[in-house]
């Protein structure tokens, strides 16, 4: 009988971990929920220097993104803005391309909902890769 409640243990244990990790994985937008969700979203995420980086994604795929300039690689630099231009990739990630005069950036990311309702990204269609937090509300 002992051995029968270990067993019993055992699996309602291993359902309880695989419930809670399949609640902390988003869920990846499709490429077509993407295209519909972005135009008009605003856009915040702190890169990996500190820099606060902000735009609002206008529907004509432009926007003007600003810094707060925070980044350790940036010290004694004034917040400042730089154009960009967002687009969807024919396998569906958001891309961004930001004309910063030091260094610009370009990038594309899968972006998934989490059950929390925010959102995250990541490098690859693995929605356990390494989090790109961001922050996208319309």
């Amino acid at each position: 009988m002992h051995k029968l409640a270990t067993t019993v243990l055992a699996f309602a244990c291993l359902a309880l971990s695989s419930i809670t990790s399949a609640e902390q994985v988003g869920v990846k937008l499709a490429k077509d929920d993407l295209a519909a969700f972005i135009p008009g979203t605003r856009a915040v995420y702190v890169i990996k220097g500190g820099s606060t980086h902000r735009w609002t994604n206008e529907p004509d795929g432009k926007f003007v993104a600003s810094t707060d300039s925070k980044s350790v690689y940036l010290v004694g630099v004034r917040a400042f803005t730089a154009p960009g231009t967002w687009r969807i990739s024919d396998d569906g990630k958001y891309c961004i391309d930001i004309g910063w005069k030091r260094y610009p950036e370009s990038w594309c990311r899968f972006v998934y909902r989490e059950p929390s309702g925010g959102y995250y990204m990541t490098n690859t269609d693995d929605p356990n890769a390494e989090r790109h937090n961001v922050e996208l509300t319309k």
